[in-house]
């Protein structure tokens, strides 16, 4: 299936059914590797509506990548990309990890802090039935205001 010549749409079509051999998969991508990188993009210009017909065929449903369409469409002119499940799937656990690393970042640094300046500190070993203080059973600490 070379690019050059006349285009016919249906034969390009009808081509893109058709399984090749080893030896003639290896023919056509030394064809498409000795053109020019104008000629290739001219010629994946071309055979586009032929891989857009070619994507919903049972041969490119198959996943057999012997079939010329699949060679010319997916392997050479990358027609039929996108991006895969897996990746898509990736790109959100990254989003939410970096979502859920902000909002602790923010409650450690920003709302803790904020909620009064104060930690509470309880001592070991001592439980708050034991406290001698009945107005406050943990001590307090006051953190000044220049520490954060």
């Amino acid at each position: 299936m070379a690019f050059g010549g006349q285009y016919n749409e249906d034969a390009a079509f009808a081509e893109t059914k058709q399984k090749l051999s080893s030896r003639q998969i290896e023919y056509v991508k030394s064809l498409f590797n000795s053109e020019t990188s104008e000629q290739n993009e001219e010629g994946c210009k071309r055979i586009k509506g032929a891989c857009g017909k070619f994507l919903d065929t049972d041969e490119y449903a198959s996943g057999d990548k012997t079939y010329a369409g699949y060679l010319t469409c997916c392997d050479l002119c990358s027609h039929c990309g996108g991006l895969s499940g897996w990746i898509i799937a990736l790109i959100i656990f990254i989003v939410l990890g970096v979502c859920a690393s902000g909002a602790a970042a923010f409650w450690f640094f920003y709302w803790n802090r904020k909620r009064g300046g104060q930690e509470v500190q309880v001592e070991e070993g001592k439980e708050d039935t034991e406290s001698t203080n009945t107005e406050d059973s943990k001590n307090v600490i006051e953190i000044p205001a220049g520490t954060y």
